[in-house]
This record gives C-alpha cells, sequence and structure tokens, in this order.
C-alpha cells in the first residue's frame, strides 16, 4: 500500500520551488498521495500582530498574489501529473506555519536555489531551520523533475541511527536501483602508517576488515526486513562527505538518501555531515529522521514498510522509539565494531 498520504510541496514563488512541485506531483501520482502546494506569507519587518494588523491592504494584497499563483501551478500539476493538487495559502511565521501543517503530512519537498552559472545551490537559512525541527522526511530537490528515481544512493554507518534511510529509500523510490554505501576509513584506519609491516599484508588485512564491513551491511539490511539480494552494496575510501559524493558521482544518482539523527527527546539537529552534503551534492537529497529501533539488537526482524489503518502511516511505521535520549552520531561516524577494526586487524596480521 502506498506509504505517502499527503505531501506538502512548500513554495517560494521562486522557479526552483515550482520544479520542487513538478516532482512532489510525480510522487503523489507514484504513491497515490494528495498534493499540498504551500506558500506562506510571513510579514515580517510589520512586527507584532497588532502592527501588521493595522496595515491589512498590503497583506491581503500578498495573500492574493500568492494565492493565484499557486492555484495556477496546481492546475497546471493537476493536468500534467494527473494527480488531486490544492494550493495553499497561510499567514504567520514561516517555521512555525510549515510545522504545523507537517503533523497531519507524510513528507515535505522543497526547492534548493542555484546562485549562480557555476551550479552553487544555495539553502536558506529558514529551509535549514525547518529540516532540522522536522520530524517528517524533507526532499531536498536540485536537479529538473522529469522522471521517477533511477538511481539511489544511500550511506550508512552500521549503527542503528542510519538503518532509516535503508528503510526510507526502499519505501520511497521502490523501483530504483539501490545502493548502500559506507565511508570506509573515517576513522584513519586505512590511511595509518604500519612501521616494519610489508605492504601486502597490510593490504590483506583491509581487504578483510572490507569484506567483514560488506558482510554486515547485508546482514543489518535483512533483520531489517528487507531484501538484499536487489541492493547493491559498496564501500568508498576517505572523506565521509568526499566519498560519498564521489561515488554519487560515479554511480550517476538522481538521489541520495541520509538520515539525520535526534540530538534527544524534544530536539533534533542537522549534523555537519548531513548538511556538508546538502550544500554540495548536486542531485536531489531525502533527509529522514533517524533512530528506528534496531532489530539487530532486538532480535526480531522489522516488516517491509506498510501503511495500515492501525498504525497510522508511513511516519508512524518510521518514528524512533522514545526510549530517552539518544547519543548523537552521524551516518558516517566509524562505527565501534566495523570501521575501527581494520586498523586492528592489519595490525594483527602484521604481528604474525
Amino acid at each position: 500500500m502506498a506509504p505517502f498520504k499527503t505531501i506538502l510541496a512548500a513554495s517560494d514563488l521562486s522557479a526552483s520551488a515550482d520544479n520542487a512541485a513538478h516532482r512532489a506531483a510525480l510522487l503523489a501520482r507514484r504513491h497515490g498521495a494528495e498534493l499540498h502546494v504551500v506558500h506562506v506569507v510571513n510579514p515580517g519587518g510589520l512586527g507584532r500582530v497588532r502592527d501588521w494588523l493595522a496595515q491589512p491592504i498590503d497583506v491581503k494584497a500578498r495573500v492574493d498574489a500568492a494565492r493565484e499563483r499557486l492555484e495556477r501551478l496546481a492546475i497546471e500539476l493537476s493536468h500534467r501529473h494527473g494527480v488531486k493538487a490544492r494550493a495553499v495559502v497561510h499567514v504567520g511565521d514561516t517555521i512555525e506555519q510549515l510545522h504545523g501543517l507537517l503533523a497531519t503530512a507524510d513528507l515535505l519537498v522543497m526547492g534548493q536555489r542555484r546562485r549562480s552559472t557555476l551550479s552553487e545551490w544555495v539553502l536558506g537559512r529558514t529551509a535549514q531551520r525547518l529540516i532540522e525541527k522536522s520530524r517528517r522526511p524533507v526532499l531536498v530537490v536540485k536537479r529538473a523533475a522529469d522522471a521517477g528515481y533511477r538511481k539511489v544512493l544511500v550511506p550508512v554507518d552500521l549503527t542503528p541511527g542510519s538503518n532509516s534511510a535503508a528503510v526510507a529509500a526502499a519505501a520511497f523510490a521502490p523501483d530504483a536501483a539501490l545502493q548502500i554505501f559506507h565511508a570506509f576509513g573515517s576513522s584513519g584506519e586505512v590511511s595509518m602508517p604500519v612501521a616494519n609491516v610489508r605492504e601486502h599484508v597490510v593490504r590483506e588485512g583491509l581487504a578483510r576488515a572490507e569484506a567483514g564491513v560488506l558482510a554486515r551491511m547485508r546482514r543489518g539490511i535483512a533483520r531489517l526486513g528487507l531484501d538484499p539480494r536487489g541492493m547493491v552494496f559498496s564501500i568508498g575510501r576517505g572523506s565521509p562527505i568526499g566519498a560519498t559524493l564521489d561515488k554519487a558521482k560515479a554511480l550517476r544518482a538522481d538521489l541520495i538518501v541520509a538520515s539525520k539523527q535526534r540530538r534527544s527527546r524534544n530536539a533534533t539537529a542537522i549534523l555537519g555531515s548531513v548538511n556538508g552534503l546538502l550544500a554540495r551534492s548536486r542531485c536531489d537529497m531525502l533527509i529522514v529522521p533517524g533512530g528506528l529501533p534496531d532489530a539487530c539488537h532486538a532480535g526480531t526482524v522489522m516488516p517491509p514498510p506498510a501503511r495500515t489503518a492501525a498504525d497510522g502511516g508511513w511516519q508512524a511505521a518510521h518514528r524512533p522509539a522514545r526510549t530517552g535520549p539518544s547519543r548523537p552520531e552521524s551516518w558516517h561516524a566509524p562505527s565501534p565494531g566495523a570501521a575501527s577494526s581494520a586498523g586492528r586487524d592489519a595490525m594483527r596480521l602484521a604481528a604474525r
């Protein structure tokens, strides 16, 4: 059954926002969801509510213009993509209004503006704060929305926090080729100097460690209730952001799916790695809340994501377990049991 019921496309009335709305329409058609194209008129400089209410003509003019613009876009989306699109205009603080609307939606889609001809992409502070605050998946659209996603890259760190990215990618783009990727050597173990050890011995140890990481990745996917046979697993070397960007370029990925981690019960944050990817990647990026229950530790197999009347939808199946504050970890953080073991394996081989 479709994982989404309602998709919000946030619009600032720019060309990039229109492109994001077309991507949202493609997704709405694919998932059988209703599409709401939303614009928030923020009085901003008018100060307190009583101040800007004294100038109803200005605010009303902005609201009317935005509604007319969005209604034309909604009609275009409906005709072109065959979806039910609805124009929605709110007045107030942009983040508060969109965050409130997300409480009853499954996905937020927004565009990212291109600053120059050098493909420099800019995500405004408002959008960054909204992504940080949201407990729903957020899709940032950078490329032209002309077809469904075909190649999806999922960077993982082998910790429970990154489980949500793999599960979300499988539900979000079920027809795409998924590649699960780990940046191996993020703690420096690949390039560590080993005195008086033959080079082939070090290479042997690292190859063995990499094989172990790949096996662990496959087992982790299987324990999430996903079929690893339909996925590709790969490892890159170097800095996490750089290795992921290189892999995305080599793969010609049109989407990267990464998870953000809960800082505490009441707050979330985009860690530097995800923010860095968002700023530098040239393909679309889906950011999902982290913290799926760890099926490996629980000793159970998590079923594939599905919508039922009882679970409240896709987001309910992916909502973090309320087990108290979790340790903030980025998707690229070296796994204590896997990534950091490479250097130890090499040293053990060298000592033989």
